[in-house]
């Protein structure tokens, strides 16, 4: 490489948070799950999409690659279809890309979206009624009760009109929608465990009241508030297990990326690691994502106020949180009110109206998770979720080089390979929930002798250019042959 491999194994201060590349006290395997929440994931046949590993099926992963949309104000892209990518001749799950505000929907995902409305516990369900689920911007009047009102809704896109009126058209009680009610799962300074525990959980409780076949669920804003990185770990414990207990229920979910904190400067890394892993459940389930954090980032103070509230359009000492002309929406609430409408419309247009897709199909994820033909990553940021125990590998069992050979990693394992063109600073991530326990290990080749940092959790620190090679292997430590199954798996340059 032209460079000093002594680069390699020296962590730079800043990543203190995680094991450093050259951090071999850091990387000292922990017991059990490494010290992850108890899964809080419902139980029973979840309909996972592509990461489901009763199926066998590669998943998805995520970089910034160009998918196409059909959606209005995206950005869009043409996919250059080279050797990084399986191509787009078979349907597959979809890559959801950071350069755009809605996820796509191709023909796959909506085929997707259309099973988890007619799984058998969702026969029930409302098909022009959703749940409102989240903290402090959810519970808050400004967040679409407006859209209740024609009186209170200005410049609003014609083509939304169809959902407004959808999504109207059920009375929940004393006049009463979906838009304006008081929900249940939405309670100001919520974290994501407020809305998985109890019996039933905020979630299930809402369920049952008002039967939805579709959710909004924004979490994590407050999340932030406790001790960095466990809670993490806490979060993608507990958002995984609130989307399958909605799938379960035959309700689809939509997620949201979260905004910034004004007021937790200090916690200001840690908001794309958190929204790394949203965008991970949701592309691991295939279902819809909206970037809200990605269309608030241009807005003045990120369109967000202290304590994990938005911004919103005032005129005649009013709050208009559905005005949407170009002055309103420099404020939070009005963004996110439109996108969010503009998210109902779009899985109504596959579920309710039976649209065959929305976006053309883009290229999936190349590669095979073996040494000999590792999932080829096409960019940073890079998400994927999927499971060890049907991986087609089980070559390495034990890691040298800069590692810990005598750590048991003889369970199966999925190999990854990325370029790294230019110098960066590396975090990878991995989590998994309950029984599972898997390690990643960074290596220069795909041979375990080449290994640079292992860690049960988080491997941080600078990475000259090069290509690269990440493993997600089973920890045999505790289980014999290792205590495989799924993982979510980050790897971001910062």
């Amino acid at each position: 490489m032209g460079r000093s491999l002594a680069l390699l194994l020296a962590c730079a201060p800043a990543c203190a948070g995680g094991a450093g590349l050259g951090d071999e006290t850091a990387a000292e395997q922990t017991s059990g799950s490494g010290g992850q929440a108890a899964s809080t994931s419902a139980s029973g046949d979840v309909p996972t999409g592509p990461g489901d590993t009763t199926t066998g099926d590669p998943g998805t992963s995520t970089g910034d690659v160009s998918t196409g949309t059909g959606d209005t104000g995206d950005e869009t892209g043409g996919s250059s279809g080279d050797a990084t990518t399986t191509g787009a001749d078979e349907p597959h799950p979809e890559l959801y890309p950071t350069d755009r505000t809605h996820s796509p929907i191709s023909a796959y995902v909506a085929d997707h979206l259309r099973e988890i409305a007619m799984a058998p516990a969702g026969v029930d369900k409302n098909a022009a009624v959703f749940a409102k689920i989240g903290g402090t911007s959810t519970a808050n009047a400004d967040y679409m009760q407006c859209f209740q009102s024609d009186a209170a809704i200005k410049d609003l896109p014609v083509e939304l009109m169809p959902a407004l009126t959808h999504f109207r058209s059920v009375d929940l009680g004393m006049g009463v929608t979906d838009f304006d009610r008081v929900s249940l799962a939405a309670t100001v300074g919520v974290t994501s465990t407020g809305l998985v525990a109890g019996a039933p959980t905020p979630i299930n409780a809402e369920v049952e009241a008002i039967k939805p076949r579709f959710a909004h669920l924004l979490v994590g804003s407050h999340d932030l508030e406790k001790d960095q990185p466990a809670e993490l770990y806490t979060f993608a414990d507990n958002l995984l297990g609130a989307v399958d207990a909605l799938l379960i229920n035959g309700v689809v979910p939509i997620l949201s990326t979260i905004p910034q904190r004004q007021d937790l400067g200090l916690k200001d890394a840690y908001v794309p690691r958190y929204n790394a892993v949203i965008r991970a459940v949701a592309q691991g389930r295939q279902i819809p994502l909206v970037d809200l954090n990605r269309e608030l980032a241009p807005l003045p103070n990120l369109g967000a106020t202290d304590g994990g509230g938005l911004t919103v359009f005032v005129s005649a000492n009013l709050d208009r949180p559905c005005h949407f002309s170009e002055s309103a929406l420099m404020y939070g609430y009005n963004v996110r009110n439109l996108e969010d409408l503009r998210a109902l419309d779009r899985v109504k247009q596959v579920v309710v109206d039976a649209v065959a897709e929305l976006d053309p199909a883009s290229p999936g994820l190349a590669g095979a998770g073996t040494p000999e033909k590792p999932y080829l990553i096409p960019s940073l940021p890079f998400v994927d979720l999927r499971s060890t125990a049907d991986s087609p590998s089980d070559s390495f069992d034990s890691y040298m080089g800069a590692c810990d050979g005598a750590k048991d990693e003889s369970g199966p394992e999925r190999v990854y390979r990325f370029e790294a063109p230019d110098d960066i600073n590396l975090r990878v991530m991995v989590f998994d929930r309950g029984m599972v326990d898997v390690d990643v290990q960074v290596l220069k080749d795909a041979a375990p002798e080449t290994c640079l940092q292992r860690n049960d959790k988080e491997i941080a620190g600078p990475l000259p250019s090069g290509t690269y090679h990440v493993v997600v292997d089973s920890y045999a430590g505790n289980v014999p042959k290792g205590a495989s199954g799924e993982y979510m798996l980050v790897v971001m340059a910062e």
